[in-house]
């Protein structure tokens, strides 16, 4: 609880260096992995903040176990289909795993309801007991409905792909599953 509470400190204070350049938006997100290797759920926050110069992107327990996250990039919005492109590099740091990660961020609409969010990340591991790995992630979700307060009640599926590389006993794993998204305001938004 101590490590989620410094994560959200961290980028509070980043996003306060950064509010004096007119921002074009922010997200802030608590998800829920239903299980891990203990068994139980795990929280996992994550901020972003656009400035239209540079984007932030933080978050903690996604990356790695007890792992901190943080990312820099420029967001690029292409095509008829409010598209974004956000190609970053960043740093995963916690006990257990430390690396420096390029990432591409992606996300945009199609048609009225439907909306897409993917990721590709590649993680060099700062040391040689930290491994390398390929993370790939595609997400599409359809509006059911609209929700009070200005948000909305989404369902969709989600493929998620984890390889490692370059290391001894090289491990894949391949996840694919429904996803319920209930959005509130449009900034902030839980997900299981």
């Amino acid at each position: 609880m101590r490590k989620i509470g410094l994560f959200f400190v961290v980028m509070f204070a980043l996003m306060g260096v950064c509010s004096p350049v007119a921002a074009q938006g922010g997200d802030i997100s608590v998800w829920t992995k239903m299980a891990n290797q203990q068994g139980g759920p795990e929280v996992i926050p994550w901020i972003t903040y656009d400035t239209g110069e540079f984007f932030l992107e933080t978050r903690s327990n996604f990356d790695w176990k007890d792992a901190f996250t943080l990312f820099v990039g420029k967001s690029y919005h292409v095509g008829r289909h409010s598209a974004t492109l956000i190609p970053e590099l960043g740093m995963i740091w916690g006990q257990d795993y430390k690396s420096i990660t390029p990432q591409l961020l992606a996300f945009g609409t199609f048609g009225d309801r439907f909306s897409w969010t993917g990721m590709q990340q590649f993680s060099f591991g700062n040391e040689e007991r930290f491994p390398d790995f390929m993370y790939h992630w595609v997400e599409v979700l359809y509006e059911i409905s609209p929700m009070m307060i200005g948000g909305a009640l989404k369902m969709g599926i989600s493929e998620q792909v984890y390889w490692e590389f370059g290391t001894d006993g090289a491990e894949t794993l391949l996840d694919i599953g429904p996803v319920i998204r209930a959005e509130f305001l449009n900034d902030f938004y839980v997900k299981l």
